[in-house]
């Protein structure tokens, strides 16, 4: 009796991390001229750090910052940043390579759409001419409706990650 539910204890504590192993790849970021979502639902800065943990469990790390609180996922390789004043989450780090200090552990898994296109670790910086204002390795995404920044990293042939500042 005792092997049965030890066995089944086994199972269950199994199952329930491969499911939030799939969890972590079906994050899905939507960033288009007058709208920002995560996983289907809006964004805005009037989301507190509790939503994000619901939607995207425990953070590994918190920072107190002299321009505000960070709280870090490191495993999904995202960073969120929390105003000081009104207490909102009002930015979001998507880390696409990994390394440095103030990245994440792990890039980003999930999926990100800008404008109407994915843009992934993979995702050469000359093929977003278009759709990118850059000065060296800075950039910024040509909207009206949103502020979406980027980083390349120094040789110019990758994305280091997407800076989104929520409306």
């Amino acid at each position: 009796m005792k092997s049965i539910l030890l066995s089944l204890c086994i199972f269950l504590l199994g199952a329930n991390l491969f499911g939030k192993d799939v969890a972590k790849n079906k994050i899905q970021f939507l960033v288009e001229e007058n709208f920002i979502s995560l996983n289907d639902e809006p964004l805005q800065a009037t989301l507190s750090e509790e939503y994000y943990v619901k939607v995207l469990g425990q953070y590994n790390l918190k920072e107190n910052r002299p321009d505000g609180l960070y709280y870090t996922w490191d495993q999904l390789g995202i960073k969120v940043k929390e105003d000081p004043a009104s207490k909102q989450i009002n930015q979001i780090s998507i880390y696409l390579t990994a390394g440095g200090t103030s990245t994440t552990k792990s890039p980003f898994k999930g999926k990100l759409t800008i404008m109407g296109k994915s843009l992934s670790s993979s995702a050469s910086p000359s093929a977003w001419k278009n759709e990118l204002i850059c000065q060296q390795i800075f950039c910024a995404f040509k909207m009206d409706n949103q502020t979406v920044v980027t980083n390349l990293t120094s040789d110019q042939k990758k994305f280091q990650y997407v800076q989104i500042t929520l409306p």
